[in-house]
């Protein structure tokens, strides 16, 4: 049946309301000025409708129905039909305003992801583009996927991108669709998260997947890997899809296992202590220094859950930094040694280029 319906024949040229009327009002013998007097209307009004300058509206339907003996109805399909074909006309004729805002999108990026169809010609990448993001329209684009509620640092670098990170968003929030969740239970969560530590070591991102993935799921929460739009420098973001189902999106924009699970227990974080109502949105610049409170919170939630915080000062007041001493002390406190190498690089303890051989990256 879907097959049938879209290759259902649609047409590209519908007649405005006043074309039919002008032609009912010569059958007549009747003058605008003359409709315009029987509906209490201006003669101005009148001509802006004939001429397909106004539109029909169901008052004025009602109106011509009673003055011209035409039913009211007949008018207002006359009037969506219009306003539908002319909408299509206008993706079709690739406006100046479609035009721009298809060139925002790396479209053959989002194809070798699978994320939309290949298409040669404009009208059919800007179709693409309207059925990924699920509208019917660009000013309804617009009204769903403005990022207004975003939570996100809006450095100069991370503007520029922000219809790509609105499809990566999306793109999210289409693979959270195939999860299966059971409703939200705060306390599962967090012994989901107590568990999660436990998989820092998995060799690969898939296999993260496939252990994280149904474990958040019987508490409520969606996990999604969702590579990166060149130019994104996305890390992660969190929302609720509904109030018993949350989304954990994670990115793969540098595939090292620490930059991956401190992202994931910060959006954690955004899921047990912040708004329901919020898309957070997590760059490369939210984990350095981050202005926002929430964002603040988040680090220091991420950072005691992966390493708790009283057994790390008591590590690195010992100011022993040796390979032994790392592998020692993450085997201690249940984690990979490389979640502790990324803490420790991270808060200058050690050089950036030191132990790298215990920093696990992830090969897909």
């Amino acid at each position: 049946m879907a097959e049938e319906l879209r290759n259902e024949y649609t047409p590209d040229h519908a007649a405005h309301p006043g074309e039919t009327l002008r032609e009912v009002l010569a059958a007549l013998q009747m003058t605008q000025a003359d409709l315009a007097r029987r509906m209490g209307r201006s003669t101005k009004h009148v001509n802006e409708l004939v001429h397909g300058q106004s539109d029909v509206t169901p008052q004025i339907a009602n109106e011509l129905e009673y003055v011209l003996r035409v039913p009211a109805g007949f008018w207002l399909r006359l009037q969506a039909n219009y306003l539908e074909v002319r909408e299509r006309n206008v993706t079709r004729l690739g406006s100046p305003e479609y035009e721009r805002w298809l060139k925002r999108f790396p479209y053959t990026e989002m194809v070798k992801l699978g994320w939309v169809k290949p298409r040669a010609d404009r009208e059919g990448r800007v179709r693409e583009l309207l059925q990924f993001f699920g509208v019917a329209s660009l000013k309804a684009w617009h009204a769903n996927y403005s990022m207004s509620d975003a939570q996100y640092r809006k450095s100069a670098r991370t503007s520029q991108h922000r219809e790509r990170v609105a499809a990566w968003l999306r793109q999210g929030v289409i693979q959270a669709a195939e999860i299966r969740c059971s409703p939200y239970d705060e306390r599962l969560f967090k012994e989901a998260l107590r568990e999660a530590r436990s998989l820092t070591a998995e060799p690969s991102i898939c296999a993260v997947e496939s252990r994280l993935r149904p474990l958040c799921a019987s508490a409520g929460v969606a996990v999604v890997v969702v590579p990166p739009l060149r130019g994104t420098r996305v890390f992660g973001a969190t929302r609720w899809l509904a109030p018993t189902k949350a989304l954990i999106q994670l990115s793969t924009l540098y595939k090292r296992s620490d930059t991956l699970w401190f992202t994931f227990f910060h959006e954690a974080a955004h899921v047990l202590l912040h708004r329901k109502t919020e898309t957070y949105v997590d760059f490369k610049e939210d984990f350095g220094s981050p202005d926002e409170l929430a964002e603040q919170e988040a680090n220091r939630f991420a950072e005691n859950a992966l390493v708790e915080r009283g057994a790390y000062e008591r590590f690195v007041r010992r100011g022993v930094f040796t390979e032994h001493a790392i592998r020692s002390f993450a085997q201690q406190v249940g984690v990979a040694p490389g979640i502790v190498v990324g803490r420790l690089q991270h808060d200058g303890y050690v050089a950036r280029n030191r132990f790298t051989n215990l920093l696990q990256r992830y090969d897909g």
